[in-house]
C-alpha cells in the first residue's frame, strides 16, 4: 500500500494526534514525533508502510497508557501516605519510582514489571538516543564490519521487537517459560535476559567512555541513568 493511501493518511493523523495527547503527560512527545516523521520519510521503497504505521500507532498508544498508569500509581501512593503509611510506603516505593519513568514493553502473562520496564527503556534508547550514539561511533569506526559498533548494535537488535506481537530475541526463552508455567525457570530466564541487557549497557558505556563520547550528551546521560536506575552497574562480562 502506498504512503499516500487514504488508510495510511488516516493512521498518520491518528499517530500525530496521539503524540499531541502524549505532550500533556511527557516532554518526550515532540522528540518522539520528530523521530517517527524522520523514520517515515526514510522508509525504503520495499517497506510495508501499513505495518510500520500500525506499529507506531500501537507504540504511542502504549506510551499514553503507561503515562496514565503512572498518574494512577502516584494517586494511589498519595492515598496510602494520607492514611498514615508514609514511611513504609516511601521506602517500598523508592525502588519502584526509579523505573516507572521508563515505558513498559507489554509481555503477555508476565507480572515482572521491572523486566517489562527494562526492555521498554531499551526500546526508548533505540528510538530517542541511539542515532546520536551510532553517528558518533561511525566516525570513530568508519569500517563497521567486525568493529565495536557492529558488536554492540548486534546486541541492541537482539533486544528489540522486529515484528508486532513477536518478542525480542533476548526474551525468547522467557516467553517460552511463561507458556510452560515453570516458576523457577521463568525467574531464571528473566534473570538471564536482564543479565544480557546489563552486559550490553555496560559494554556500550565503557566503549563511549573509551572513545571520549561527550558525557554531557543526552544519550550518554540516559544510558548512565538507565544502568543506575535498574542497578545494573556491577553486572558486567568477565574479562579473561
Amino acid at each position: 500500500m502506498s504512503k499516500n493511501s487514504n488508510e495510511n493518511e488516516i493512521t498518520i493523523s491518528k499517530i500525530i494526534a496521539c503524540y499531541n495527547d502524549l505532550a500533556a503527560y511527557s516532554n518526550k512527545a515532540q522528540p518522539l514525533l520528530d523521530s517517527f516523521q524522520s523514520r517515515y520519510r526514510s522508509l525504503p521503497p520495499d517497506a510495508s508502510v501499513t505495518v510500520f504505521l500500525t506499529a507506531e500507532l500501537a507504540f504511542v498508544e502504549g506510551l499514553i497508557g503507561h503515562e496514565q498508569k503512572t498518574i494512577e500509581v502516584a494517586k494511589e501512593k498519595q492515598e496510602k501516605i494520607d492514611k498514615g503509611h508514609a514511611i513504609i510506603n516511601a521506602h517500598l516505593q523508592q525502588n519502584v519510582d526509579r523505573i516507572l519513568k521508563y515505558p513498559m514493553l507489554n509481555i503477555e502473562n508476565s507480572n515482572n514489571e521491572e523486566l517489562m520496564h527494562l526492555f521498554g527503556a531499551i526500546d526508548e534508547l533505540d528510538r530517542l538516543h541511539w542515532p546520536a550514539i551510532s553517528r558518533f561511533l561511525r566516525e570513530v569506526f568508519p569500517l563497521k564490519a567486525k568493529s565495536p559498533l557492529e558488536i554492540i548494535e548486534n546486541q541492541l537488535w537482539s533486544m528489540l521487537s522486529v515484528q508486532i506481537g513477536r518478542p525480542p530475541p533476548a526474551l525468547a526463552s522467557y516467553y517460552d517459560m511463561l507458556r510452560h508455567g515453570d516458576t523457577y525457570r521463568i525467574d531464571n530466564a528473566a534473570f538471564n535476559a536482564t543479565k544480557e541487557v546489563a552486559f550490553f549497557l555496560n559494554d556500550t558505556l565503557a566503549l563511549l567512555q573509551k572513545v571520549k563520547f561527550p558525557e554531557e550528551n543526552e544519550a550518554f546521560i540516559y544510558l548512565k541513568n538507565l544502568i543506575d536506575d535498574f542497578k545494573l552497574k556491577e553486572i558486567k562480562r568477565k574479562i579473561n
